[in-house]
């Protein structure tokens, strides 16, 4: 067929600005994903041990970084191969291009969701749901174009379909490694209950309102929190023993730095055999605030907190609180 003899079709935009689009997406997305490594803080910078062991953390980071930079990668040339054959851009081939880089911008947060939640089925199927997506909308524009008569007159009946056979082909492994992992996901939400499970939430109840008592600089409540021996120890400063003494400490920091706002972060909570003993892990935030509540200085630390049961409820034994970025 002629171009003469090709249907007339209204271009909604034109080719090369929806192409420019594309690369840009692509672009900037394949270079965001490395903003998820992250450059690991050492007590040592010159220990090869401590470098190492901060690297191998990251390892599964790293496997998602590079495992998505190559999807994206193919993504990116399969839609070259198939975009230099179409005449005009349709109404329904811009929306089908919409959804398809919709997904591309969002693979980025599905690359981190992997490399965070390493071996969580619910992570996979984010991941494989953003790559179907985008598969499926290009190949459903390859359909598209040849049925609206946007196809170039280069592309024969043949291969046309050839193409098309290939493209549905090569979607079958995905979807079926997608179903696979939605009934992971589903059997994994269905699955027996931990048995700390009420102990877990019991905890993080706890953690929450120690977390409001901090905002609103509540000293009895943090203290409340403690058991008769527990004990408070912040990097540099003395134990503190008991919840008179940690009365006395919280009242007199919150006189002191009125305008700081502290916030904690749990990590996890793993528990003892014996049940009555857990390991809380996380990180904690203070932020010094200027007069007009701007943020002065953050100040990180690590911390671990010792719950044990007393009278079977939970009471802070030991709260340990080590600096991550030093105090000015």
């Amino acid at each position: 067929m002629t171009t003469e003899e090709q249907p007339k079709v209204v271009p909604v935009i034109s080719r090369s600005r929806l192409e420019m689009l594309v690369d840009g997406i692509f672009a900037i997305a394949m270079t965001i994903l490395v903003l998820e490594l992250k450059v690991p803080e050492l007590t040592d910078r010159r220990s090869v041990s401590e470098l190492a062991r901060s690297l191998g953390h990251q390892a599964p980071t790293f496997l998602s970084y590079l495992l998505s930079f190559f999807v994206l990668g193919m993504f990116w040339y399969r839609h070259n191969m198939g975009y230099r054959h179409y005449r005009v851009i349709t109404a329904r081939m811009l929306a089908l291009h919409l959804m398809a880089l919709a997904a591309a911008a969002f693979f980025p947060f599905c690359a981190a969701l992997i490399g965070r939640a390493v071996g969580n089925p619910l992570a996979f199927v984010v991941y494989l749901a953003c790559i179907l997506v985008y598969f499926w909308t290009m190949t459903a524009t390859w359909i598209v174009a040849k049925r609206s008569g946007a196809m170039s007159e280069d592309v024969s009946e043949a291969e046309y379909l050839r193409r098309r056979k290939r493209s549905i082909i090569s979607g079958a492994f995905p979807s079926v490694l997608f179903a696979v992992y939605v009934f992971q996901t589903i059997a994994a939400g269905r699955g027996p209950t931990s048995p700390h499970a009420e102990d877990d939430k019991a905890i993080r109840d706890l953690s929450s309102r120690w977390q409001q008592a901090l905002l609103s600089r509540d000293a009895t409540t943090q203290a409340s929190m403690f058991a008769e021996d527990g004990v408070s120890y912040h990097d540099g400063q003395e134990p503190l023993v008991g919840p008179a003494a940690i009365l006395a400490w919280e009242s007199k920091s919150a006189a002191n730095h009125p305008k700081a706002v502290i916030t904690s972060t749990t990590e996890r909570i793993e528990f003892s055999r014996s049940e009555d003993v857990a390991v809380q892990t996380g990180e904690g935030r203070l932020t010094n605030l200027g007069e007009n509540g701007e943020d002065r200085k953050v100040h990180r630390q690590r911390f671990v907190t010792v719950w044990k049961k007393v009278d079977g409820q939970w009471k802070v034994a030991h709260d340990i609180a080590v600096n991550v970025t030093p105090w000015e």
